[in-house]
Order: C-alpha cells, then sequence, then structure tokens
C-alpha cells in the first residue's frame, strides 16, 4: 500500500495468477511470456464468445508488448451499450438467478423485462426465500408456461446474499457463458444483457455493472451514480453498483463457485454477494467496468432488502452501521474471502489490508486514513470515511 506500489500500478496489464485460483479457473500458473498465455486461452476456448474474450485478451498483450493502443480505452461511454443489436447466429447464453421473498406485487414486471431480453439464450433459474403471499403460484405458473424457467425448491434463508449463493452453487455452468442476477421488483432495459455481453467481450473483462435510476411510486426517478472511476482498492470498500445490473463470465462465476462451496471459505459469511463478487474479481487480477449506461430501473419501495444509497435518510442509516462496526466487520470478511483467490499482484495488499485491520487502534485508522483517496470512489464518500477514520468511529 505504500507510494512505490501505487505508482507502479499500470493502467493496463494483464493479470497474474496464483496457483490456487489458476486451477479454480481451468488455467496453468504462467510460466511462458504473456503472448504464450493469452495464445493458449485461445485454444481452450469451449464457446465462440470465450475465443473472443481471449483474442480481446491477446490484443491487449500485444499492445503492452509493443506500444499498439487498443482498440477500446478502459471504460465504455454513456449510451454506447443500449445501441440496437444486430441479429446474432449463435447469441450468448446467459444463466439469470433470480432471489425472491413475498415479491407477488412486482414478480409479473421483473419476469417480462427478464424472458424478453433481446440477442441472448436465456435460462432463468429461481429460488425462493419462504414467502408467504402469491410468489410460489406465480413463479410455479410462469414455469408451466416458459420452459426456459427452472424453479428450486423453496428455502429459508432469512437474506438475499444467501439465497443467492444458493443459487449460485447449484448453478451448472458447463453450458454457459455469462451469469447475471434480478431482484424480484426491478425492470430491465430491453437490451440490458446483450449489450454487457458485448462490453465483455470489447473490454476483455470478466465483471461488468451499470448505473441504475432509482424511480418511486409517486413517478420521481433519480440517476444513481455508480461508474466513479476504480480506485485501487475500493473494491473492498463498496460494490460498484446493484447486483441486478451485473453480468459475470462463466470463468468469473466459477471462481465465486469453487469459494462459496467450500466451507472452509468467510465468502458465505459476506453480507451481500454483489459486494463479495465484486472484490473476488478485482482481487483475482480480473478486470471490471462499470457502464454509465443506466441499464436497471431499481424500484424504490418500503419493502426494499437495501434499496438505493440516495438521499439524507439512506446516508443516516449507512453511517450509523458504519459507527456500530458493521461496516468494518464486513470489510474484514471481504478481505479474508479474498485473500484465497488473490492474484501474485494482489495479496501483499490484502495482507497489508489484513494486517491494519486487525487491530482497532488510532495509529491502525491513521494509517488507513492516508489511503482513504483509493478506498472509495465517489469524492464525497472518500472524505466521509477519512472523517470516519481520523476520529475512531469506524
Amino acid at each position: 500500500m505504500g507510494r512505490r506500489q501505487r505508482r507502479s500500478l499500470p493502467r493496463r496489464h494483464v493479470p497474474t495468477y496464483s496457483r490456487r485460483h489458476c486451477d479454480v479457473l481451468g488455467r496453468q500458473p504462467p510460466h511462458g511470456n504473456d503472448v504464450t498465455i493469452a495464445c493458449s486461452s485461445i485454444r481452450r476456448s469451449s464457446s465462440p464468445s470465450h475465443q473472443l474474450v481471449a483474442c480481446q485478451r491477446l490484443e491487449q498483450v500485444l499492445s503492452t508488448h509493443f506500444g499498439t493502443p487498443p482498440v477500446s480505452g478502459d471504460r465504455p461511454r454513456a449510451g454506447d451499450t443500449m445501441k440496437r443489436m444486430p441479429p446474432v447466429a449463435n447469441p450468448p447464453r446467459i444463466a439469470v438467478l433470480l432471489a425472491t421473498h413475498n415479491g407477488e406485487r412486482y414478480l409479473d414486471e421483473q419476469l417480462s423485462t427478464i424472458l424478453s431480453q433481446e440477442a441472448v439464450d436465456i435460462t432463468l433459474l429461481v429460488s425462493d426465500d419462504n414467502s408467504t403471499d402469491g410468489t410460489r403460484a406465480k413463479l410455479k405458473d410462469a414455469a408451466a408456461r416458459d420452459p426456459r424457467i427452472r424453479v428450486l425448491t423453496p428455502g429459508i434463508f432469512g437474506e438475499p446474499a444467501p439465497n443467492f449463493f444458493r443459487l449460485l452453487t447449484e448453478l451448472d455452468l458447463d453450458e454457459i457463458d455469462y451469469v447475471g442476477f434480478a431482484d424480484q421488483d426491478d425492470r430491465w432495459a430491453p437490451r440490458k444483457l446483450a449489450s454487457h455481453a458485448r462490453l465483455l467481450i470489447e473490454h476483455g473483462a470478466d465483471g461488468v455493472s451499470s448505473n441504475v435510476t432509482a424511480f418511486r411510486p409517486d413517478g420521481s426517478r433519480t440517476l444513481i451514480r455508480k461508474d466513479y472511476p476504480q480506485r485501487l482498492a475500493d473494491h473492498l470498500f463498496e460494490t460498484p453498483g446493484p447486483g441486478s445490473s451485473f453480468l459475470l463470465t462463466s470463468r468469473l462465476a466459477r471462481l465465486v463457485q469453487h469459494e462459496l462451496r467450500d466451507p472452509a471459505s468467510p465468502a458465505r459469511l459476506v453480507f451481500a454477494h454483489d459486494w463479495l463478487i465484486y472484490a473476488m474479481a478485482r482481487s483475482a487480477g480480473l478486470r471490471w467496468i462499470i457502464d454509465p449506461t443506466p441499464t436497471v430501473d431499481y424500484r424504490q419501495h418500503d419493502g426494499n432488502a437495501v434499496g438505493a444509497n440516495a438521499g439524507a435518510a439512506q446516508a443516516l442509516k449507512r453511517l450509523r452501521l458504519s459507527a456500530a462496526g458493521w461496516h468494518r466487520r464486513q470489510v474484514e470478511l471481504t478481505v479474508d474471502a479474498c485473500l484465497r483467490v488473490a492474484s501474485a499482484e494482489e495479496a501483499p495488499r490484502l495482507a497489508w489490508f489484513r494486517e491494519v485491520l486487525s487491530r482497532k487502534t488510532l495509529t491502525e485508522s491513521l494509517r488507513l486514513a492516508r489511503r482513504a483517496s483509493q478506498l472509495r470512489r465517489r469524492p464525497r464518500d472518500r472524505f466521509v470515511l477519512f472523517g470516519l477514520l481520523v476520529t475512531g468511529l469506524w
């Protein structure tokens, strides 16, 4: 975390992998040069979509070696992703994971916007958390009408994250190119999945999220911006957007799935599935992009499990959680989970965080405060975290 490490981190780099998560990703540790590794990943790709991603990565490796700028930048431009998609002969195969709990009121609209996604081959996997309204009946009827829907046996989870963990753990990734997540009460843009699959290929990334538009019963709409530039360690402290805006490559999904299936992993203890996935991706040296174009209408109502991080009431709620130590405990769990999949480049940084977080003293808080600019994306959030650290409230 010293100044030298921050300066040495290149803007574009080819990830290096530890032996542990190379095994999970189905790749060997990089014994040869970067070009050999990239070419090898093309040969091993199991689908046309994966081959395109691998070719994009090879292009980036060559540009690093020979100075040719890559075709696409690090960040997409607003509006790029929502252009009409041309017909495709082999649309990407996408599994959407939907967690429900007493969601009867808005479920039909959410299902409609998922199943009507353009230019993709969708499978919808649903897990219900002990609903007592008409949610299960609606899901049963929908599955009877549409063979793309598969409803798992209902369970009791208590929170959204364990329900999503169950879905990802039970998902068969062998015939899937990408994985997305859905809440039960939102509305998706018609080309959300297809445009994000294209972004992943164009940018050689393994994960994408986006800005969203919060909307309320009174008709008001608010842009929830998440596309502030990524920082050195923001992934350890916050999400890159709601999980409903995520799309993952199958290899990132497999990496997370492997940890969730391991009883010894702390991954299952993390409160938010979206935060965990983003943190593990970045810690493993994989690229994540945040799309500035809103792709989800994020419904706000009294039954929201989390809700949009906007307004004074939400800010006060999160401030109280931070002061009570909740956020710090979640960061500690996230760091522990990420250490198990860390790349060679990220492992020392994560170990530094683990050491500093293990002692809640003024000295350690000030060490973190000195690096507050690298811990959150939005400038206001960095200032708030800095204040909490120097006053000992975090």
